[in-house]
C-alpha cells in the first residue's frame, strides 16, 4: 500500500531511525522501503537541501523529494549511468546531465516526454537513441562536446526544437531533413569534420535556418 509508512507511527519511528543511523546499510534501508512506503516529515524536512536530495537520489535512487519538480539538475557529478527512478519523474521539463561521463543516453531519458530542455554536453556520447524523438516538446538540445559522428535521421520528429547544440563532436553531415522542423532557428557546428566546401552547401541548404560554424 502507497505510503504505509505514514499510517503507522510506530513504522515512522523505526524508519527516522534507520534514515538517521551512521550505518550505510541501514540508511539504504530506509531509502528503499520509503521508494514505496511514503517518507515521514521529518526526514522531508532533512532534505530540503537540494545538495542533499541529490545525493540521495543518486546513492540510493530515492526519488520521492523529486516528483514534483519541473527542473533537475544532475551535472558535474562524474556519472557514468543515472538512476532508473529518474524516469518516474514526468513533470520535468528541464533535465541537465551535463560534465558527466555518459556514454550513451540512457533509455529512460526518452519517456520524459514533457521535457523542453536537455543538456548532455561534455559527457563522452557516441551515438544518440532513434527514440529520441519521443520528446517532442523539446525545445533545446545540446549535445556539444562529446563524440558524435552522427545523427539519426528520426530528429526531425523534434517539431518544437529551436536551438541544437553539436559543436566539438566529430559530425560529418547532417540530415537533411532537420531543415524542415518548424521551429528549428539555430544549430552550432564549429570543431566538427566539415571541410569548407561542406559548410558552404549546408548554410545554403538549411538557410534561414542558421548554421554556425
Amino acid at each position: 500500500m502507497k505510503d504505509y509508512i505514514l499510517t503507522n507511527p510506530e513504522l515512522t519511528t523505526k524508519i527516522e531511525q534507520l534514515f538517521f543511523s551512521d550505518d550505510e546499510s541501514t540508511v539504504a534501508l530506509a531509502c528503499e522501503l520509503m521508494k514505496t512506503g511514503g517518507m515521514p516529515p521529518k526526514i522531508q524536512n532533512a532534505l530540503q537541501n537540494q545538495g542533499s536530495q541529490l545525493f540521495f537520489l543518486i546513492r540510493y535512487g530515492l526519488v520521492y523529494p523529486f516528483l514534483e519538480h519541473t527542473h533537475l539538475d544532475l551535472s558535474r557529478l562524474g556519472l557514468k549511468h543515472i538512476p532508473d527512478e529518474i524516469g518516474q519523474l514526468k513533470q520535468l521539463t528541464l533535465l541537465n546531465l551535463f560534465y558527466n561521463q555518459l556514454t550513451s543516453i540512457p533509455a529512460l531519458v526518452c519517456n520524459l516526454e514533457s521535457l523542453k530542455t536537455l543538456w548532455l554536453h561534455h559527457n563522452q556520447l557516441t551515438s544518440i537513441p532513434e527514440n529520441l524523438d519521443r520528446l517532442t516538446a523539446l525545445e533545446e538540445l545540446v549535445l556539444s562536446f562529446n563524440q558524435l559522428t552522427q545523427l539519426p535521421a528520426s530528429l526531425d520528429k523534434l517539431t518544437n526544437l529551436k536551438a541544437l547544440y553539436l559543436h566539438h563532436n566529430s559530425l560529418e553531415n547532417l540530415p537533411i531533413t532537420l531543415k524542415n522542423l518548424p521551429q528549428l532557428q539555430k544549430i552550432t557546428l564549429w570543431n566538427n569534420a566539415f571541410t569548407p566546401e561542406e559548410m558552404l552547401t549546408l548554410k545554403e541548404t538549411f538557410y534561414p535556418v542558421e548554421l554556425v560554424f
